[in-house]
């Protein structure tokens, strides 16, 4: 749906999604991605598509690289979301600087503004924190109510929010809700003169893919062990670590006699559920 690709038309390789990308943001999109192959870095980075109906989209993209049992990089998995509608807002918070204030009260995404350390929060900024504007009606509010216990504020959104200063462009950070939940909220702010305006994206769900994305990579979904993967990579780490310090190290094995008897016997759900007792 984001790259608006007819299943029937999806063969599944690279040139499918280069295919989308507008014109002008392909050469450094695919740079990215050489880069965090090489580097074998996760990648954060914003790139815009053209939809088959010729309409812009802005997305904003992960990429995550995965190394094979060689060291070298295996799989590289991105997880993309659309944010063509914090885009637009930010560009109009910038057009609309006289209205600011009755704009803010009607934006589609979360947003607030700040004027002489006073700040005035949306109806989707109320819901996405669970504050009313009555709550955060203050700078000092915010920063109290949000990034309480050993939640802290980046300390150039502070220093943004707080003293006026020049804006950090985005800022990912975890809040508290006001149920007691935390999620992961990504600040893009933009100064207007004698004030400022911040839209905020709730990043949860893909800040949780990208740990889980991680997890898989590293740990197996049935036991929770760590998998073929990790455990190679443990290896090669000690073995290094053996050559240069001369320290000895142990591999004990644990083999479950029998155990293709109990899938004919009884199933592979028993099986399955047998590993995961002795995995505990």
């Amino acid at each position: 749906d984001i790259f608006d690709i007819r299943p029937e038309k999806f063969t599944g390789q690279f040139s499918d999604f280069i295919n989308t990308l507008h014109p002008d943001d392909t050469e450094k999109t695919l740079q990215i991605f050489s880069d965090s192959l090489e580097k074998k870095q996760s990648m954060v980075f914003d790139f815009r598509i053209i939809d088959s109906q010729n309409n812009i989209r802005h997305l904003s993209g992960t990429s995550e690289v995965i190394e094979g049992s060689n060291g070298e990089p295996d799989i590289c998995v991105g997880i993309n979301q659309d944010i063509t509608l914090q885009k637009n807002a930010k560009k109009l918070l910038l057009d609309q600087h006289t209205k600011l204030l009755n704009f803010v009260s009607a934006m589609p995404v979360a947003v607030f503004s700040v004027v002489e350390n006073h700040i005035t929060i949306n109806k989707r900024g109320e819901h996405l924190t669970g504050y009313s504007k009555t709550e955060l009606s203050h700078v000092d509010d915010l920063f109290n109510h949000l990034f309480c216990g050993d939640l802290k504020p980046n300390l150039d959104f502070y220093e943004s929010v707080t003293r006026n200063t020049d804006l950090q462009s985005k800022s990912t950070m975890q809040i508290q809700h006001k149920d007691g939940s935390k999620r992961w909220i990504t600040f893009e702010g933009c100064n207007l003169a004698d004030r400022q305006a911040w839209v905020m994206i709730d990043m949860t769900e893909q800040v949780n893919a990208e740990e889980e994305l991680k997890k898989l990579a590293f740990f197996d979904s049935l036991t929770g062990l760590p998998n073929r993967h990790s455990i190679e990579q443990k290896l090669i780490s000690l073995v290094d670590t053996s050559k240069a310090t001369e320290a000895l190290f142990g591999i004990l094995v644990i083999d479950l006699d029998s155990f293709k008897n109990v899938n004919d016997n009884y199933g592979h759900i028993v099986g399955d559920q047998l590993l995961t007792r002795v995995s505990r």
